[in-house]
């Protein structure tokens, strides 16, 4: 199983500190989504919406399907 995984970064802004970028597994460059969130959650929230994974519960393991391929998502915070 391949994992893809979400990097979750704080930045210096004030009010919305939080973005994201997603790396998907292969050569090629990580997805940075130019949006902002206030906290690490709605962060977290508006990642698995890129992935179009979202379904309203977000503690335990989430996992999308691509083809015949299946994914695990990872969070990574710095």
């Amino acid at each position: 199983m391949r994992t893809i995984t979400i990097t979750l970064r704080r930045g210096r802004h004030a009010t919305q500190p939080w973005s994201f970028s997603i790396d998907d597994p292969g050569p090629g460059p990580a997805l940075t989504v130019r949006e902002r969130y206030s906290t690490s959650k709605a962060a977290k929230r508006g990642a698995l919406r890129k992935l179009g994974i979202w379904n309203g519960v977000l503690g335990g393991r989430h996992s999308l399907q691509r083809g015949k391929r299946s994914y695990t998502v990872t969070f990574k915070t710095i």
